[in-house]
């Protein structure tokens, strides 16, 4: 411990002078990286920041402060590091008239769950697209759902679930993320049973997009470190890996 103790305060020391506010960015973007900006859509939009790998959106926050804008960002899947929190996209501008003052537009990175004064990082280079991975879970609820409940959501109408219902799926997923193989999952399997997350998966007919946000704002309510300690993108990918598992079946 004590041997790593020097590169920690070499890193602190060159920190120093890096900007932790948006308002600090010292460079503007080019309008290009404003547009490109404009396109983001949450839950349905993969970007790259500053020529990075591939990142995926969460929903816009709406917490965010006067005259920001704020999207949660997590790494993609196939990234060496998981589908956990990467940061926050933050956009920040001086007047609320399209085109009028000025403009900044940075990433604070999210390295650790207890470092709030992270730098912010211009945003020099932004490539936003659009991916299918709402439709490619969407095809699956049902099964999943299904699946989960023991209810069949393949019916025409409303699906009645009860509470008894709703409980077994939670506790049926919370016993599969347990059972997963280490390092495939670090999700805690406590989540799926937090009221929003039961309920969208469990209650509601509710589509990919929609469970994600309701996860997101279950995370960031509940958990102590919120989008530190629990991702929606995992759960996107947990549930699918569970469509895998009964399709096997």
């Amino acid at each position: 411990m004590s041997s790593n103790q020097p590169n920690r305060k070499l890193e602190e020391y060159q920190l120093a002078n890096e900007p932790t506010t948006i308002k600090e960015v010292e460079k503007n973007p080019d309008q290009s990286v404003v547009e490109e900006f404009d396109q983001i859509e949450g839950y349905c939009s993969s970007l790259e920041i500053n020529d990075s790998n591939e990142y995926l959106v969460g929903r816009k926050n709406r917490d965010s402060p006067p005259r920001q804008t704020q999207y949660p960002i997590f790494h993609h899947p196939q990234s060496e590091s998981g589908d956990g929190f990467a940061g926050m996209l933050i956009r920040w501008s001086e007047s609320s008239l399209e085109d009028k003052g000025e403009t900044k537009i940075g990433f604070k990175t999210s390295e650790e769950a207890t470092e709030e004064d992270n730098p912010i990082k211009p945003v020099e280079n932004l490539c936003v697209k659009p991916h299918n991975r709402g439709e490619h879970l969407d095809e699956k609820l049902v099964e999943i759902r299904t699946e989960l409940t023991g209810v069949d959501w393949s019916e025409d109408g409303i699906i009645h679930t009860r509470y008894e219902d709703q409980l077994q799926a939670s506790n049926k997923l919370a016993d599969f993320i347990q059972d997963m193989e280490e390092g495939i999952a670090e999700f805690p399997p406590k989540v799926v049973m937090l009221p929003r997350v039961m309920d969208a998966i469990g209650q509601y007919p509710l589509d990919a997009v929609d469970i994600m946000y309701q996860t997101e704002l279950a995370i960031s309510r509940n958990l102590s470190n919120g989008l530190h300690d629990a991702s929606p993108e995992e759960l996107r990918t947990i549930l699918i890996e569970f469509y895998n598992y009964i399709d096997e079946d």
